[in-house]
């Protein structure tokens, strides 16, 4: 990344602890302060919902977002109105004991398909009970806003115009073992 102030000016968090100006969530390497304000307003150690659980000092789905241009690696394209070359797509769900950790698609109907076959287990982002496994195509059901046939059938019409078709991958990053330990580990998912 750039220098150290143009990558803090350029951050997004969501759903963390705020403490004198400074952002904090859940495994972040520190300790965490006793107070400050969060999802649930005024937050303290030991704070408790109306349920009597205790509630975190973030949410287990905090977010950062950050400018592109705060990025080293950034393609020196990225605002050519022509764009930058696009040499794969990627889908990927969260399955802990099925799906291969890569899968290479044979064509751009079939990596369409592997979109389509997606399972994804329900975490912290979505309501309701946490680990349930889930037909989600593609990863991103809650994101659709066209009918879902349509919006199928547009990713298999995609290709028609393109000189060189992207390849197209499956992934999964969480198998677990019998004892609920990830098979792989922070060096496995680097890009």
């Amino acid at each position: 990344m750039s220098s150290p102030n143009f990558v803090l000016a350029s951050l997004i968090f969501s759903n963390v602890l705020i403490n004198d100006g400074i952002p904090n969530w859940l495994g972040m390497g520190k300790d965490i302060p006793n107070k400050g304000v969060n999802h649930s307003e005024e937050w303290f150690k030991g704070k408790k919902d109306k349920d009597g659980n205790e509630i975190d000092c973030s949410h287990k789905n905090a977010r950062f977002t950050i400018k592109l241009k705060a990025l080293k690696n950034i393609d020196p394209k990225a605002d050519d109105p022509a764009g930058v070359p696009i040499k794969a797509v990627i889908y990927g769900g969260r399955d802990s004991d099925t799906t291969v950790p890569i899968a290479e698609s044979f064509t751009w109907e079939h990596g369409v398909f592997l979109g389509v076959i997606v399972e994804s287990e329900t975490t912290s982002a979505t309501i309701g009970v946490q680990g349930v496994r889930k037909h989600n195509p593609m990863a991103n059901l809650d994101f659709v806003s066209v009918p879902f046939a349509t919006y199928i059938e547009n990713h298999f019409k995609f290709k028609t115009n393109l000189k060189e078709v992207p390849k197209i991958y499956a992934v999964n990053y969480f198998l677990k073992d019998e004892n609920g330990n990830f098979l792989t580990g922070k060096a496995y998912n680097k890009l």
